[in-house]
């Protein structure tokens, strides 16, 4: 029998039931985390969902020790929560709900890193920035090859970035960003 939280909508034969549970066919709540949430706005969504309280998600964030082999300066795991669709049960733990965060994107780093090599004048924690910061400033996937382009460029040429989700990502971290 596969332990597990089961979920039946109506009357069943024991025999069905017991089929069920020898095919741990469990029920698990899905969580949609979409592109561009800060690791704060992605835990507030899981805790909304009822699968963790707040404050246990937030410390789950300081787990840094899950992406310092890729990232020796993390202190955080800001970035490295992978946007996706994901499968909990109801009693899963903050620390195992992040942690399947961070290893679906080490996961899709992996295959990454299989097709192109990183830049070698960046670093893995730049390379996320500045992919975050393209994604919140994209609204057509054709625009973004031309956008990081230009953002690359100005980086060479040690301009400000002067896009907006640089301002917007500094105003949510200070509390004060109300939408406009």
């Amino acid at each position: 029998l596969q332990a597990g939280e089961y979920r039946f909508s109506g009357p069943a034969r024991p025999r069905d039931l017991v089929d069920r549970l020898v095919r741990g066919d469990v029920h698990y709540i899905p969580v949609t985390v979409p592109e561009g949430l800060t690791a704060d706005e992605t835990v507030q969504l899981i805790a909304r969902l009822g699968l963790s309280d707040i404050d246990a998600l937030k410390r789950s964030l300081s787990r840094a020790d899950l992406i310092r082999d890729l990232d020796p300066g993390a202190n955080t795991l800001e970035g490295y929560l992978f946007p996706e669709t994901y499968r909990f049960s109801r009693k899963a733990q903050p620390d195992a709900i992040v942690a399947a965060m961070v290893q679906q994107f080490r996961d899709t780093m992996r295959e990454l890193l299989q097709e192109h090599a990183l830049p070698a004048d960046h670093t893995l924690r730049e390379i996320v920035i500045l992919a975050s910061i393209i994604e919140k400033e994209v609204r057509v996937d054709a625009e973004r090859e031309m956008v990081a382009s230009v953002l690359a460029n100005r980086l060479k040429r040690r301009m400000p970035l002067a896009c907006d989700p640089t301002i917007i990502y500094a105003l949510k971290l200070a509390g004060s960003y109300d939408g406009n």
